[in-house]
């Protein structure tokens, strides 16, 4: 599984609050690194489901069937690599692969694969900030929630999948067809 979207310090930094070196040099409220990295885990997955693939970069192996046309799931496709028995291989950055051999009998080979970026958008790595603090900040997803005499009142509850899809940020970064 690749990694987060951002840091806990950028989440930190975000929020203003301090890091823990920071708090360690005696700065004030202290970001929970632990917290931090389940709210930025769980927001980078949201934005990888409604985008339909990893966005970060990472390397991937897959067995294909030879003498055809393989469409990754990808939008930044960087490197392809095929074994011996693969005569031919044609690939474009959208992730469309073409796939020849040159001996009959082969009918499958294991293709090894680059995608995404490094390092991530920053359009991606605002929402996924976004989406993490409200997490942090409010893990129950209250709408508002009243402490004695004071009500503190959220301004958003739960972010959905749709709520993301339709996100202008992320747009350039979802695969056709993902819905």
């Amino acid at each position: 599984m690749p990694d987060a979207f951002a840091s806990p310090a950028e989440l930190a930094t975000f929020l203003r609050t301090a890091s823990q070196v920071e708090a360690d040099a005696g700065s004030g409220d202290v970001l929970d690194t632990g917290t931090a990295l389940l709210a930025l885990s769980g927001a980078s997955g949201a934005i990888r489901s409604v985008c339909g693939w990893s966005i970060s970069q990472e390397t991937v192996t897959e067995t294909f069937a030879l003498g055809q046309t393989v469409f990754l799931p990808t939008l930044n496709l960087t490197a392809v690599s095929v074994p011996s028995a693969v005569d031919g291989v044609a690939w474009s950055r959208n992730g469309t692969v073409r796939l020849s051999n040159v001996y009959p009998f082969a009918a499958a080979a294991a293709i090894t694969y680059t995608h995404g970026y490094d390092p991530v958008p920053d359009a991606v790595k605002a929402v996924c900030l976004e989406l993490a603090a409200r997490s942090y900040v409010n893990p129950e997803q209250y709408v508002s929630v009243t402490r004695g005499t004071v009500t503190d009142v959220f301004a958003s509850s739960r972010v959905d999948q749709g709520s993301l899809k339709d996100d202008p940020r992320l747009q350039p970064f979802m695969l056709p067809g993902v819905a």
